[in-house]
């Protein structure tokens, strides 16, 4: 994806799940939560400087976690429910 699509995408008020999401925000609430910490932390990086490589790495942890049937499962191993994004 690039810098145009991400913006895009940011802008937008759809998850990449399909779900609602905040305009300027990269995921939905789940989504968000579901990843691990240093994984949310690093989607704050600005786009040309690192947020590319993040929402990339986000998004392939966001994938094994659907293939694997682990979504909320996998959030609490990191100490939050990915379902109502609260700590667990």
């Amino acid at each position: 994806m690039d810098a145009i699509d991400l913006i895009a995408e940011l802008r937008s008020e759809t998850c990449r799940c399909g779900r609602r999401k905040q305009s300027r925000q990269t995921f939905c609430r789940s989504c968000y939560f579901s990843l691990p910490s240093p994984a949310r932390s690093d989607i704050y990086k600005r786009v040309g400087s690192g947020y590319q490589q993040a929402y990339d790495a986000a998004v392939a942890l966001l994938d094994h976690q659907e293939s694997s049937g682990a979504d909320s499962r996998g959030a609490k191993e990191f100490g939050t429910d990915a379902t109502h994004g609260r700590r667990a």
